[in-house]
């Protein structure tokens, strides 16, 4: 819907919320892809936060992402030798 709707701004909450599950899913299990996830997430939040149909609406974004990101971080253990 955000594709062909940039305007629709539920479809971009919706976008968020969906993004937040799988990071946290991803994160719980100690899936590294949860930090590429909430990376790219990030991006999109910044993005409708400056692009959005509401940028009022949109702006904590990326306060949250930044959270969902530490989160991410921290459930994930570093391994001998590897940074994340």
């Amino acid at each position: 819907m955000v594709h062909d709707d940039p305007e629709h701004a539920s479809a971009r909450i919706n976008v968020m919320s969906g993004r937040d599950v799988l990071t946290y899913t991803l994160a719980r299990h100690g899936d590294r892809q949860a930090v590429a996830e909430a990376k790219k997430t990030l991006e999109m939040a910044l993005d409708y936060a400056a692009h959005g149909p509401k940028p009022e609406r949109m702006r904590l974004f990326p306060s949250q992402v930044r959270g969902w990101l530490g989160d991410a971080y921290a459930a994930i253990p570093l391994q001998a030798g590897t940074a994340a």
